[in-house]
């Protein structure tokens, strides 16, 4: 699954860089004639194919529709319906309006800000088997394939302060699950992470530096299960001739297990609310948003062998569970 999710990601933001040849041309017949020019500049063994594109006058927001996204070697093209840019930081349209394509082999930034979203992403049986081998079995757990996913994307980048918030991140699949992330970290030189990405990792203590400087300021995910979590346990149940109940329940004392002689409140109640989701999952948002931003060296305790306490957990992270 992870190839599946580079793949997208690399796809869309070659597909973003369209966005400074075409977002400042007023009449759509010239934007598509400015995009078909910069596909021809993409890497070589980059193909990307579009039905359309234009671009709004009041926002300068991009659409393109019908998109088809391959690699050299891929069998399996990645099909979207709509991909549309809401807006990224003019520095970085302004480059790529002056450099096309090129800007992306000259080793250049990504945006300091970017908003955009994917519509209708075509998810095939062939497309999970081919890109990874632990992708789960979605046609085992009674779904019917090509399913389709939505995706969007918004985030922002201050380099000076090193922060990243991203805002939303979403991901939903049909009428499987939908999941929606928030995320706030500092100490994120994206620079120096891309040199160590095209050094291959040549220096660990670099990257170790690197580690040690990030700041976890805050951290939110809502997973709203739709139907997958009583599928899988269905597909679970009738492979190891159990039934539904009986794996319920063992998640269930295996949640009691780990909370015997605990006494702290804030631990009990997030288990009440974990064990609400098991018994009849629907949503379930956590939440980690520290009274101070928490680093590498804060973790080391955790990291080096201990076991922490549910309520150690909880007051480090300042941990929040609610049910839905």
């Amino acid at each position: 699954m992870k190839k599946l999710v580079i793949g997208v990601v690399v796809g869309l933001v070659i597909l973003v860089g369209l966005i400074g040849v075409g977002a400042k041309i007023a009449i759509n017949r010239m934007v598509e004639s400015q995009v078909d020019q910069a596909l021809l500049d993409l890497p070589e063994g980059t193909d990307v194919e579009y039905g359309s594109a234009d671009v709004s006058l009041l926002t300068q927001k991009l659409r393109f529709e019908d998109v088809s996204y391959a690699q050299e070697g891929s069998d399996q093209p990645i099909h979207i319906d709509e991909i549309i840019i809401h807006d990224v930081d003019d520095a970085w349209r302004d480059r790529l309006a002056a450099e096309g394509a090129e800007a992306f082999r000259n080793g250049g930034d990504m945006p300091r800000s970017l908003d955009l979203e994917m519509i209708g992403i075509e998810i095939t049986e062939e497309m999970l088997t081919t890109q990874t081998n632990d992708a789960p079995d979605l046609a085992a757990f009674g779904y019917e394939m090509p399913m389709s996913a939505n995706m969007a994307f918004k985030y922002d980048y201050n380099e000076s302060d090193k922060m990243v918030k991203v805002d939303k991140m979403t991901v939903s699949l049909d009428d499987a699950f939908a999941l929606d992330v928030d995320l706030h970290i500092g100490g994120l030189d994206l620079q120096e992470m891309a040199n160590l990405g095209e050094s291959n990792m040549e220096d660990p203590m670099q990257a170790l530096g690197l580690l040690t400087a990030i700041e976890l300021h805050s951290f939110n995910f809502t997973f709203t299960d739709n139907s997958l979590i009583e599928r899988v346990l269905t597909a679970q149940a009738k492979e190891e001739g159990r039934t539904v109940e009986e794996i319920r329940n063992e998640a269930l004392a295996s949640l009691d297990e780990g909370l015997v002689g605990e006494t702290d409140e804030r631990a009990l109640a997030m288990a009440a609310e974990m064990r609400d989701f098991i018994e009849d999952p629907d949503a379930i948002t956590i939440g980690i948003n520290p009274a101070s931003p928490l680093t590498f060296n804060d973790l080391m305790p955790f990291m080096l062998g201990g076991e922490p306490s549910a309520s150690d957990v909880a007051n480090l992270f300042n941990l929040t569970v609610d049910s839905k």
